[in-house]
């Protein structure tokens, strides 16, 4: 009863992703575009600093009761990927 339950549901789940994938209506013809100039320079790009703080973002890492050598070597690593 269990193989035949399991079959069923994974048949179910292919169909579903099978469905996904197709659109109701068929897509419409691409419209005619304007060509596109080859001699347009490209724009140029600026990029600047921010000079705010955007805000602080806190983390939290669990470990194993007793497994402080683990925990200091891995706050370790994170103090040095704060300093860097």
């Amino acid at each position: 009863m269990k193989k035949i339950l399991a079959l069923t549901l994974a048949l179910v789940m292919i169909l579903a992703l099978a469905a996904c994938g197709q659109s109701a209506a068929p897509a419409a013809a691409p419209a005619a575009e304007a060509p596109v100039e080859e001699s347009a320079a490209p724009a140029e790009v600026t990029y600047g600093f921010l000079d705010e703080t955007l805000g602080v973002e806190s983390y939290a890492i669990g470990f194993r009761v007793g497994e402080t050598e683990l925990a200091d070597t891995v706050s370790g690593a994170v103090k040095a990927l704060v300093l860097n």
